[in-house]
């Protein structure tokens, strides 16, 4: 290993801490997204999931997808990639309509305890790294939902995680999306898979 990437060995054992078993597998297979269109993918919904899907390369992508989604979106959270920009990002302004969560930084732990540290405290609902793309390299994502926690792994050379907090029940919905310019997923799969976080 170089530094650079993350091991798929790596990947497999955190599959086996969050419960091992993976259930009702489903994919679906070269999906064309035209510029500026979202599409939701009705067969994958869910609090405890396991979600990979594929991109094929372009000059110009920029492309995502929303996960706990309501079924009128008003709650949802959205990850994004633009090659343009060279940049990933988290944005939960959404992901909960609860007026008591917020985005704590510098302590992501403190979303329930903010009058402890409150002026200490920003509510940052922007999570961005910087990735860019080699040429002619899909971009692969795999993530991890288990309830209040997401896991994203991108190209199996950087990791993002995130704490959300969605209040309604039927926020499970998974949606796929471009921006400007058409784009082709080659495939979405997803598994069930075993809890190990229930708020």
């Amino acid at each position: 290993m170089d530094g650079s990437s993350i091991p798929e060995r790596d990947l497999r054992a955190g599959r086996v801490l969050r419960g091992a078993l993976r259930l009702n597998h489903r994919k679906r297979e070269n999906l064309t997204l035209s510029g500026n269109s979202e599409l939701t993918i009705g067969e994958i919904a869910g609090k405890s999931l396991e979600i990979v899907l594929e991109f094929e390369p372009q000059e110009d992508l920029n492309v995502g997808f929303k996960v706990l989604c309501s079924p009128e979106g008003d709650e949802q959270t959205v990850i994004t990639y633009s090659s343009s920009l060279e940049r990933l990002e988290i944005d939960t302004s959404h992901s909960s309509l609860s007026s008591d969560i917020i985005q704590p930084w510098p302590y992501p732990q403190a979303a329930f305890a903010i009058d402890l540290i409150a002026d200490e405290l920003q509510d940052v609902r922007n999570q961005r790294a910087p990735f860019a793309l080699n040429k002619n390299e899909p971009l692969h994502l795999r993530i991890f939902l288990d309830h209040s926690v997401l896991e994203l792994f991108v190209n199996s050379r950087i990791c993002m995680t995130q704490r959300i907090y969605p209040t309604r029940e039927d926020s499970s919905m998974v949606k796929v999306f471009s921006k400007h310019e058409r784009a082709i997923l080659r495939h979405i799969e997803a598994w069930d898979i075993a809890a190990t976080n229930v708020l």
